[in-house]
């Protein structure tokens, strides 16, 4: 069930383990704990997989332990996908595309600036390297290659700015969420050492809709426990864009501000606003936040674009100030079985019995435990969505 490689990718035997966890995440990357007597640790461990699941672990730290019972070993780490964070761009950069085929293609193109490619692979895969520029050299490369696989499918429109410096994996993560899809990492190995070993291939994921198919409720015997948080402490419902015009652009209804520096802007403004998650019990009490949008495009003649971008830009902005929403609940096997009825990143139903209330949320996180020859479960929901509460029949 559980695998084993060497840093070359090699398979290895085996070895009896006191305990394991693997905590699949469908919006950043996921990660793995690994219990075992010091007595059965192989030195040569780099990767950890587990059948049935897509992810590969990275061995990125050891712990040795001596403890009156015996002497013990600790092995943890990322999933491969952590290492898409391990570089950024120099210069601020866009997915600003509204076609499926496009936000595909940059992408691509935010790979190759981004990571030195020891191969052609990425390259061959795009339709023109024109006016790319691979921002650091490839004898200080990150991975001996990137790329996307062919079969991923993508969001068909997307608005997300890359600041310089924020890590590339998670930004792909927001270029995603936008339609409930993520990614995972097939590795590919290389053998010279005077070179990083390690390749990966980005493959995406969408989420099903199970909600009327898969319910989790304590009558249906299929959960033991259920915790729901509700946080709005960092809620903004109202959010204000904010868009500099170029000195020789002018628009009927422009403002003029003065710099931190004191020296005057010029600007436009845009607002969205989502009255659904407003505080309870507080009455219409819109907290803000105000946001500079980089329209790259901007022209005489393209005003009602321009602003239509700021828009946009605005409603994936509330992505990351909605109130914080979480489900979490311990699942029993039994009705439904974990892999094989629902996975990560599927959109199911719970019921709270007791409240009298029924949820449709998805699966953002899986956390897996192995011990005492047992598998325990944990699903952690997102941002759950009240529903009509339907007594379960039995």
């Amino acid at each position: 069930m559980i695998k084993f490689f060497d840093k070359f990718g090699n398979e290895l035997d085996g070895c009896d383990l006191i305990e394991f966890s693997w905590n699949r995440k469908f919006f950043e990357s996921g990660n793995y704990t690994l219990y075992l007597p010091a007595k059965n640790y192989v030195e040569d461990i780099k990767y950890v997989q587990v059948d049935g699941r897509p992810e590969t672990g990275i061995v990125q730290k050891k712990v040795y332990e001596e403890k009156p019972e015996g002497n013990f070993v600790t092995l943890s780490g990322f999933f491969v996908e952590k290492l898409l964070d391990g570089s950024s761009t120099i210069a601020s950069s866009i997915i600003f595309e509204s076609a499926e085929d496009r936000v595909k293609e940059r992408m691509k193109h935010i790979l190759y600036e981004t990571f030195p490619q020891l191969s052609d692979k990425l390259k061959n895969s795009m339709s023109s390297t024109s006016g790319l520029k691979q921002a650091f050299s490839t004898d200080r490369a990150v991975l001996y290659e990137t790329t996307i696989s062919d079969e991923s499918h993508v969001p068909k429109s997307a608005g997300v700015f890359f600041s310089h410096g924020e890590p590339i994996g998670a930004k792909f993560y927001e270029v995603l969420k936008s339609e409930n899809m993520s990614y995972y990492c097939n590795p590919s190995f290389f053998k010279d050492e005077e070179k990083p070993l390690l390749g990966i291939e980005v493959n995406t994921i969408q989420g099903r809709n199970l909600k009327d198919k898969i319910i989790f409720s304590k009558k249906l015997g299929n959960i033991r426990k259920v915790e729901y948080v509700r946080d709005e402490s960092n809620a903004k419902p109202h959010l204000v864009g904010v868009q500099v015009l170029p000195e020789d652009i002018h628009y009927p209804d422009e403002k003029t501000i003065l710099t931190p520096d004191f020296k005057s802007e010029r600007i436009i403004t845009e607002e969205h606003i989502e009255d659904r998650i407003l505080p309870r019990d507080f009455g219409k009490s819109y907290s803000k936040k105000v946001i500079q949008t980089n329209i790259t495009d901007i022209r005489e003649d393209n005003e009602t674009s321009v602003r239509s971008q700021m828009r946009r830009a605005l409603k994936l902005e509330m992505l990351n100030n909605y109130m914080e929403e979480t489900i979490s609940v311990d699942v029993i096997q039994y009705r439904f079985l974990y892999l094989q009825d629902y996975d990560l990143g599927d959109e199911v139903t719970i019921h709270v019995d007791e409240l009298k209330v029924q949820y449709n949320s998805r699966i953002i996180e899986v956390r897996e435990v192995y011990k005492n020859n047992q598998l325990e479960i944990e699903i952690i929901l997102g941002t759950p969505r009240k529903s009509e509460y339907r007594k379960v029949l039995i």
